[in-house]
């Protein structure tokens, strides 16, 4: 967020919530060069100064609220050991949270702002954190490399395919591939960790 360190009073947590659900209903209707302080300070029901205090500028802001959703698309998938020992399971779990109506057209809102570049690195940068706190996943460029590999595709499939009405064979699919992938030695670069299948 902007820089500054995270708040822990209350009435801060409060007003961030308030701004940035203003933000993301804006977003929904209004391409982000357009969107001004004043109207997320009133919708938020803060004034500009209080707006100022959180963030520098809608930018700002616009970074803020996809971090925030990408940090709840990983959330959504709960246990990330999920996608070493059930790979499809996973994929199912991440197939339906990217799938959601709510998510998707908040997805598609962001893209129509040039965000989804951002909101991917920061679901790369969140899935690769929750991947390292349930194991040892090497830093390096082949692991970024792999995750970024893995989350574009699954995103891409289904901008692709979101059309059609199958949602479970689509999910099929690319849990079948991930499980190939997953049992290659050097599936998602964690070979070097001695985690492979």
């Amino acid at each position: 967020m902007s820089g500054k360190p995270v708040k822990t009073d209350m009435r801060w947590i409060r007003t961030e919530r308030h701004l940035l659900s203003a933000f993301g209903e804006a977003i929904e209707t209004t391409p982000i060069e357009k969107i001004t302080v004043t109207g997320i300070a009133r919708a938020a029901e803060v004034n500009k100064a209080t707006f100022y205090l959180h963030y520098r500028d809608i930018f700002d802001m616009a970074q803020s609220y996809v971090d925030q959703l990408a940090c709840d698309t990983v959330e959504e998938l709960g246990d990330a050991s999920v996608l070493f020992s059930e790979p499809r399971r996973f994929v199912s779990t991440l197939m339906n949270a990217l799938a959601d109506e709510e998510k998707a057209l908040t997805v598609e809102a962001i893209a129509k702002s040039n965000l989804v570049p951002h909101y991917m690195d920061a679901l790369i940068a969140n899935l690769n954190d929750s991947l390292r706190s349930v194991r040892p996943v090497p830093d390096d460029l082949r692991s970024r490399a792999a995750l970024s590999f893995f989350l574009h595709g699954v995103m891409g499939t289904l901008a692709q395919f979101r059309d059609d009405d199958d949602l479970d064979e689509l999910t099929e699919i690319i849990g079948d591939l991930v499980e190939v992938l997953m049992k290659q030695p050097d599936a998602l670069a964690f070979r070097d960790a001695g985690l492979s299948r």
